[in-house]
């Protein structure tokens, strides 16, 4: 089984991925970033 982890954060993308954010960063270049187009507007 293939487990998937989803984090969703209101304003997050990945431009501000960097040096205050190592864990997200090290999965970003590991490849594992998938973006989605949103159905709604975040409120």
């Amino acid at each position: 089984m293939q487990k998937t982890v989803v984090i969703n954060v209101v304003g997050l993308s990945s431009r501000l991925i960097g040096e205050h954010t190592p864990n997200l960063q090290r999965w970003m270049t590991a490849g594992r970033l998938a973006t989605i187009q949103p159905v709604l507007p975040c409120v």
